[in-house]
């Protein structure tokens, strides 16, 4: 079964793809940057998506591609300062990726929403 995992740059996409290779699947990794191994789509652009989508032809996607805050390069507090583009953002991607597979008729979609962000700003308010 080929399965499509978006966000496959990120600690948990890459994760992912691993198992999933090691579980025999056949999985195909997509991120916005460039990485070796790694077919580069912007999941933001709902054109390219579908680019992507009708080249893969996956039986399931995996959607792991956000903004999470869960580097350590301060991002979190960068995110803090502008929550838009944060939601935005990975509503935007959500969207699309729902879309997408609606369009091109894939039969099995994966939410996953990073939680990291969240506990991070729960902490640091004592909430």
């Amino acid at each position: 079964m080929r399965i499509l995992v978006t966000g496959a740059a990120g600690f948990i996409g890459s994760w992912a793809l691993a198992e999933l290779e090691r579980r025999m699947y056949n999985p195909v990794g997509a991120d916005k940057i460039s990485a070796p191994n790694l077919i580069q789509c912007d999941v933001t652009n709902l054109g390219s998506l579908i680019q992507l989508f009708e080249r893969v032809k996956p039986a399931a996607v995996v959607r792991l591609a956000a903004i999470s805050g869960s580097t350590r390069k301060n991002e979190a507090e960068q995110n803090m300062r502008q929550p838009e583009k944060n939601f935005n953002t990975n509503v935007i991607e959500t969207t699309n990726i729902c879309e997408a597979t609606r369009k091109t008729r894939v039969r099995s979609f994966s939410l996953y929403g990073c939680f990291r962000f969240i506990w991070q700003g729960h902490e640091k308010t004592g909430r």
